[in-house]
């Protein structure tokens, strides 16, 4: 997500299910969620915050069960926000 672009969900999820691989840009854009953000549940998940992009959320889980990896990288005026 780039450009101004503003995403809003309910939850997040990068890497969900085991054996999957998701990354996710935020680059000079919003990521809006009403609750939780998970990066790497018992996949590969990768979140890449820069550029004055920002992510919100109530709670971030990061490499969270058995066999997940998660990496989130925050440069460049990034911000990642929660709540809880």
């Amino acid at each position: 997500l780039e450009g101004n672009g503003i995403l809003n969900s309910d939850i997040g999820n990068v890497g969900f299910l085991g054996g999957s691989t998701g990354v996710v840009n935020i680059l000079n854009a919003e990521w809006n969620n009403t609750r939780a953000i998970f990066i790497g549940v018992t996949g590969h998940g990768t979140l890449n915050i820069g550029n004055d992009g920002g992510v919100a959320s109530e709670s971030g889980y990061i490499g969270q069960d058995a066999g997940g990896v998660g990496t989130v990288n925050v440069t460049n005026n990034g911000a990642w926000a929660m709540t809880n």
